[in-house]
């Protein structure tokens, strides 16, 4: 453990107890980053029970679309109200304890949504667990970025990355399934379980590197006086990075909770069929997440990469909803590729736009903070348009959406 700097309040940090037998201490960074990616699909599992579900749910508690849809966007509102002190739960508990807060607390409102009875019962259940989503958000990419100095940390990233689309293909295809065999509550038991899993190896293997504990020099030893968030550049620069990611997290909110009653009912697809073809958006975010990371590595520029995947994302966005088909999983796989480009390179951006380890926590708050906005926005907005323009004119409104996160996105300043 750290010792206080005298004269200050200090994180205490738990450093990192020697690797497994015969695993080098190179290999345990890649240790860590696979147990925190597990956190994160646990957490995206919870959050994607709901839009393969969504008809079913709706008849289950007779709600109408925007009613049923606020069971994604409670999720999210949770998230942004803890997205902020998450990073000051960060440094004050250190990444150990926070993740096990965090993925403790999507256990508990995952089991409280598998027992309600009522609609009410259940959105608070999504709400508590968007409390813990909110929480590994922030704390999971820290740890990732205290075990991997910034040269080497876009495939990391990339693979972090993954987290939402993995979870969210793992869930499409299986919540039918499980839904047709024990009811929709066995979808929410379902999470719980992965969650329970993910808690033990997490609380078995996740630490602070050594080399980032020991003296009061060390960025992850840090006062929770200090406010500082950087310049005044920096502080307009990562901002702009969470606007870009609210606007960016608008649509993909809107396609992933909508898609699969979209294709239900316009294109007379089953329900298994439905989650089956929206997943194809899925697998293209887990394949390109990684290469991603390896394009940063190599190229070097963030804001290229960033404002180009937003505009070719927007470019895809004139095609969801008037495709039929062949045409559905192929374009769902390119709109899943493209986008995995966006939260690979705001992850990996974040650190060096906060040029602190210290501050890490703090830049990652306030992007998921734009994200979980996104996810709070995005589902009743599309919602509203759907009813007011068709489906294929709210994808439309979209695509300004995009551009808009794109122009944003090339102003942001890297160090």
């Amino acid at each position: 453990m750290v010792e206080a700097i005298p004269g200050k309040e200090t994180v205490l940090y738990e450093a990192a107890r020697p690797p497994l037998t015969g695993v080098s201490a190179r290999g345990y960074p890649w240790i860590v980053l696979a147990v925190v990616v597990l956190a994160g699909v646990a957490a995206s599992l919870n959050q994607f029970e709901v839009p393969p579900l969504l008809p079913v749910l709706m008849t289950s508690f007779r709600v109408d679309l925007r009613a049923a849809g606020s069971l994604m966007s409670v999720f999210a509102v949770t998230g942004a109200v803890l997205a902020l002190p998450s990073g000051y739960i960060l440094r004050r508990l250190g990444p150990r304890a926070a993740g096990v807060i965090a993925i403790g607390t999507m256990v508990v409102g995952g089991i409280i949504g598998a027992l309600s009875g009522g609609f009410g019962v259940l959105l608070l259940g999504r709400a508590i667990e968007g409390l813990g989503l909110g929480l590994i958000s922030v704390v999971a990419p820290t740890v990732i970025a205290l075990w991997f100095p910034p040269e080497s940390r876009g495939i990391p990233m990339g693979i972090w990355a993954a987290w939402f689309p993995l979870g969210g293909a793992v869930m499409f295809n299986a919540a039918p399934a499980l839904a047709e065999w024990g009811g929709w509550r066995t979808v929410w038991w379902f999470g719980v379980v992965i969650g329970l899993v993910a808690l033990a190896l997490y609380r078995a293997f996740t630490r602070v590197p050594p080399s980032a504990v020991g003296d009061e020099h060390s960025p992850v030893v840090a006062s929770l006086h200090d406010t500082d968030t950087g310049t005044e550049a920096t502080r307009r620069t990562i901002w702009l990075l969470a606007a870009a990611f609210l606007l960016f997290s608008v649509t993909i909110a809107s396609l992933t909770t909508f898609y699969p009653t979209f294709l239900g009912s316009t294109r007379g697809y089953s329900l298994w069929a439905a989650a089956a073809l929206s997943s194809f958006q899925l697998y293209g975010g887990i394949c390109a997440g990684p290469i991603a990371g390896f394009v940063l590595d190599r190229l070097g520029s963030r804001k290229i990469v960033l404002a180009a995947g937003l505009l070719l994302l927007a470019g895809t966005w004139l095609f969801p909803f008037v495709i039929h088909a062949w045409q559905i999983p192929v374009f769902l796989t390119l709109i899943g590729f493209v986008g995995a480009a966006v939260p690979t390179t705001v992850f990996a951006t974040v650190p060096e736009v906060m040029g602190r380890a210290d501050l890490v926590g703090k830049g990652m708050a306030i992007l998921m903070l734009g994200q979980n906005l996104g996810f709070v926005v995005g589902p009743p907005v599309f919602s509203g348009l759907v009813q007011a323009l068709g489906w294929a004119g709210a994808g439309y409104v979209c695509v300004p959406l995009l551009v808009t996160a794109a122009a944003f996105g090339w102003f942001v300043r890297v160090r």
